[in-house]
């Protein structure tokens, strides 16, 4: 995208340009006059421009006029309108068919197949040394129990009875609640959470949380909501190799808002040209944060809304051990209808 391209669409998101019969009325970018754009729809646009009249080129005023007449058209998913032609598409629904003896067996069997999984997932985790002091409880059985409770949603009295074929020892019901302090919010694998309290600001937890899972995953591309829209993460983005998909606030120009000597990537113009250009395009892979929203909405409902801990590390612990269980719960589904067999530590780790 030239220069020239890029204030084009600053004059399209800042001015309001005109349609007239057979041309368009086009304001200065200073604001002080306005230039006459004709035959953009034809192979051979003009403006009145000097710019126009020395290069014989198309002009920022050109290609506001280009961006303008493409906002005309609208995408609701049936419909497709220009101007006073109407053209009618039909939305084919994807389906897909579900295999209910896969399903069935998964369903029957998924608190057997759970338990063993997370039996076998512990079984990896280091012991830390102990010189002195009663005996305290193993690491594994603590993990196991307090993410047993979360996925059952039962109390730790009840819980007892659960557990207790697949742990040497089930915690007392008062440590429970506090036994995942073990679960780390970033391990070394580089799966990236951040957790904080309701009132914190979504769109500064982005940096680190790409930063951590770009040193083990290749990020292709990134889809978030306006919360999300700020120049630094467009361009912490794009340093990863990626591609930023950030839905735009209302006011938004397509000028970065850089600090004086840092101009940055770029990456927030780029994506801006994107959306005004290719907007179709552009907003099916932003819509893929559908996904996201699908997952938590599976969490809240089989694991519960509310966190029942009262402090806020084990609250922070509770939430993990959510996602863990539905990541489990996930797979053991896909175990039955894939036919897959998960191995979580080979025999040397298991042994230490």
């Amino acid at each position: 995208m030239d220069g020239r391209e890029q204030r084009g669409m600053e004059i399209a998101a800042r001015f309001k340009i005109a349609k007239r019969e057979r041309d368009w009325s086009v304001p200065s970018q200073t604001g002080e006059g306005r230039y006459t754009v004709s035959g953009v729809d034809a192979d051979a646009p003009r403006c009145t421009c000097p710019d126009f009249e020395d290069r014989q080129q198309p002009c920022k005023h050109i290609y506001a006029v280009r961006i303008v007449i493409q906002r005309e058209f609208s995408f609701d998913g049936e419909t497709v309108t220009e101007r006073e032609t109407v053209t009618i598409t039909k939305t084919v629904k994807r389906t897909y068919p579900q295999n209910w003896p896969a399903y069935n067996a998964a369903q029957t069997n998924e608190k057997d197949r759970f338990m063993v999984l997370l039996r076998d997932l512990c079984a990896g985790l280091p012991e830390p040394e102990q010189k002195r002091g009663r005996p305290r409880l193993s690491v594994k059985d603590s993990v196991f129990t307090a993410v047993m409770k979360v996925y059952t949603t039962a109390s730790a009295r009840h819980l007892r009875i659960v557990v207790r074929s697949q742990v040497r020892c089930a915690p007392a019901p008062a440590l429970v609640g506090q036994g995942a302090h073990h679960v780390r919010r970033q391990d070394e694998r580089g799966h990236a959470v951040e957790i904080h309290d309701k009132n914190a600001y979504d769109g500064k937890q982005l940096p680190a949380l790409v930063e951590t899972t770009a040193r083990t995953f290749a990020i292709a591309e990134v889809s978030a909501d306006k919360a999300y829209g700020s120049t630094r993460n467009a361009d912490v983005i794009a340093n990863t190799g990626g591609t930023p998909f950030i839905a735009f606030k209302s006011n938004a120009t397509g000028t970065g808002s850089h600090r004086a000597g840092n101009m940055g990537t770029g990456a927030w113009e780029k994506a801006y040209g994107y959306f005004l250009y290719r907007r179709e395009e552009f907003m099916a892979h932003y819509h893929k944060r559908s996904n996201v929203e699908t997952t938590f909405s599976m969490v809240k409902r089989k694991f519960g809304h509310p966190l029942r801990s009262k402090t806020e590390t084990a609250q922070v612990n509770e939430t993990l051990a959510k996602i863990l269980c539905h990541n489990l719960v996930v797979l053991i589904h896909e175990m039955y209808e894939l036919g897959i067999d998960p191995v979580f530590w080979n025999a040397d780790q298991r042994a230490g």
